[in-house]
């Protein structure tokens, strides 16, 4: 995979699954990249066998503090594997016998309330993970577990290529980013 930007001479090799640490020294250039990162139309640009990525394949992480193990790609994709699996073999009969408990008492809410109300019956599993809190636990005992967590859900529900942090050393002792890289 290739780096491109104005200001490389010639685009920058970054080997998949290696870690590639790009230190700017010009405060302007800086903000003008980082500018450049966080913007859809940017001028930093990543090939891929001479084709350029695609922004939803990088994620540019510019405040470890922010970053969410409930981010709305994972959570989407955990609730379409739930799904799944609701609709498989073993689960299936399990899966209609709740519905038709919900159905239920739905319908005896509704029959005891003095308004005329009705209620979709069909069943909507999105909507039910939604309202039943569906949610990654954060189980992390250390701030850089959170990270990895974080970058691990990212490669499994999001199919992220490259993660870019910005201004990652200030937040991470040599161990930690050592850790990290490995």
């Amino acid at each position: 995979m290739n780096l491109s930007y104005e200001v490389l001479s010639e685009p920058m090799e970054v080997q998949a699954g290696h870690f590639c640490c790009l230190t700017i020294e010009n405060t302007i250039e800086f903000r003008r990249i980082v500018e450049d990162l966080l913007d859809e139309k940017s001028r930093l640009m990543f090939f891929d066998e001479n084709q350029q990525l695609d922004n939803k394949y990088i994620e540019v992480i510019d405040d470890i503090y922010r970053i969410d193990l409930n981010d709305k790609r994972i959570i989407s994709k955990v609730m379409k594997n739930l799904e799944t699996r609701m609709n498989d073999e073993t689960m299936f009969v399990e899966t209609l016998n709740l519905i038709e408990k919900i159905n239920e008492f739905t319908s005896m809410l509704i029959f005891e309330s003095d308004l005329p109300l009705e209620f979709d019956e069909e069943f909507n599993k999105q909507t039910f993970f939604k309202a039943i809190g569906i949610r990654v636990r954060d189980d992390s005992a250390s701030f850089l577990e959170h990270i990895l967590e974080y970058l691990s859900l990212l490669l499994k529900f999001a199919n992220i290529k490259i993660f870019a942090f910005i201004n990652l050393q200030l937040y991470l002792d040599e161990n930690e980013l050592t850790e990290l890289i490995n």
